[in-house]
């Protein structure tokens, strides 16, 4: 019998490239990741890896049963949902990401929604920025979570994902009110100071790749991911900003702000669970709700 936990760590083995990437993504060791895809191999009774050097490689096995491993982990995630489909009660229990700001705008509303609309349905909320909850996906650790995509960027590479836009919204540059002229393209800005989000998110990723696009190089000053840090910073004249525009929620006065006019300035913010999964009705619900509560950024 093969056992699916083990299937996971070969697949993710074949995605990332090395044992030690697997054991950071599930929290392991590498010698027990290798344990593990040791034990995948008698299992199966046929070589799935090969050693070259220090570094673990798939053979054509390895590379067919990886093949295989993504339709038995999408049927899994269907099984499960056509046996939730036939509960009388919607029941159960749903583990569910946000990231901060969309934590704060709507997940106390989403919850409360879930409690008196699905009382014997349990969600189980965690705050995670979307590269984290991307791989919590991965890893069955979650069954759903609320994401965004940059369209400089381009779409995520999650194949494995099931990946719908609840709404877009723009990014606007933040400024302080002593700039004697408003900007209107990122050219513009090349020699000022910048206030980004930490390097390990996608915001600040997509921050990088469109002043690159403008021709330059951002000169990042100011590191944080919170958005009234981020206005304080501005209006003392720390710098610049970009954020999307639920970023802007509780902006002094003495802010300014501007929608420029470069192409990809758009971030998605997404409903995001394993392909296979969306047929849950406990998910489908969770997105219903979800859907229900940003109805009023779908038209920015």
């Amino acid at each position: 019998m093969i056992d699916v936990r083990r299937l996971r760590l070969l697949r993710e083995l074949s995605r990332l490239g090395t044992a030690s990437a697997v054991a950071e993504l599930y929290f392991l060791s590498p010698s027990a990741v290798s344990q593990q895809l040791a034990t995948l191999e008698r299992e199966v009774g046929v070589a799935l890896l090969r050693r070259i050097g220090r570094r673990l490689t798939l053979t054509v096995a390895g590379e067919l049963l990886v093949k295989h491993a993504d339709r038995i982990l999408v049927d899994l995630e269907l099984a499960e949902a056509d046996l939730a489909a036939h509960q009388a009660e919607l029941q159960g229990r749903v583990r569910i990401a946000t990231f901060p700001t969309a934590s704060r705008l709507f997940m106390v509303l989403a919850l409360t929604a879930a409690g008196r609309e699905h009382p014997e349905l349990t969600i189980a909320f965690e705050e995670m920025e979307t590269h984290e909850a991307v791989e919590a996906l991965r890893r069955d650790d979650l069954d759903a979570a609320i994401i965004y995509e940059y369209e400089v960027l381009g779409p995520l590479a999650a194949p494995d994902l099931e990946i719908v836009t609840l709404f877009s919204e723009p990014l606007v540059l933040l400024f302080s009110q002593d700039e004697k002229q408003r900007p209107t393209h990122l050219a513009e800005l090349a020699d000022r100071r910048w206030i980004a989000p930490r390097a390990d998110t996608l915001c600040h990723a997509a921050l990088v790749a469109a002043c690159k696009a403008a021709g330059f190089t951002p000169r990042i000053d100011a590191l944080t991911n919170d958005y009234l840090l981020t206005h304080n910073l501005v209006v003392g004249g720390l710098g610049v900003a970009l954020v999307p525009t639920s970023g802007l929620v509780g902006m002094p006065v003495t802010l300014r702000s501007v929608a420029l006019e470069d192409p990809g300035l758009v971030r998605k913010v997404c409903f995001a669970s394993r392909i296979g999964g969306q047929r849950r009705p406990a998910i489908i619900r969770m997105f219903d709700i979800f859907l229900r509560l940003t109805e009023d950024y779908q038209d920015l």
